[in-house]
């Protein structure tokens, strides 16, 4: 589910008020970085992630992308001659509900990785401190 989530945070296009072109942060890194791949976790089923990409990962909905419906998974598994596990076609269901929504929720800029470590209120007040008092120097 986290593969799912960090490949849509860098996949989604960007609100065009807040960069240029609505570009992707995938498309920077592969500017920036030609050479090396995008940055995403380790995952133990690499096989559900080319089953979740080659089956969508999203489907067309009236208002934008939408997960992969259940008749959507079980229709690309038939076309294609694939016996899914109940535990695999649930884990690209969830799969695909993180992937559709981190997608639409990574438009905005300022949203932080889904692979960054948490920040508790500590943490902030500290960061928030030490950039005030670099600004101030």
């Amino acid at each position: 589910i986290l593969y799912a989530r960090q490949l849509a945070w860098l996949h989604a296009p960007r609100d065009e008020k807040q960069v240029q072109g609505g570009r992707s942060r995938a498309a920077d890194h592969g500017e920036k970085y030609p050479d090396e791949p995008l940055p995403l976790p380790d995952v133990d089923t690499p096989e559900l992630v080319g089953f979740l990409l080659a089956a969508g990962p999203t489907m067309a909905g009236a208002m934008g992308e939408i997960p992969l419906s259940s008749q959507e998974i079980t229709a690309w598994a038939d076309g294609n001659d694939i016996q899914l596990t109940p535990w695999e076609f649930s884990s690209i269901l969830e799969a695909s509900a993180a992937y559709a929504s981190e997608k639409y929720a990574a438009k905005d800029v300022a949203r932080p990785s889904p692979t960054a470590p948490e920040l508790d209120d500590e943490k902030r007040k500290a960061i928030a401190r030490n950039v005030r008092s670099m600004l101030r120097d």
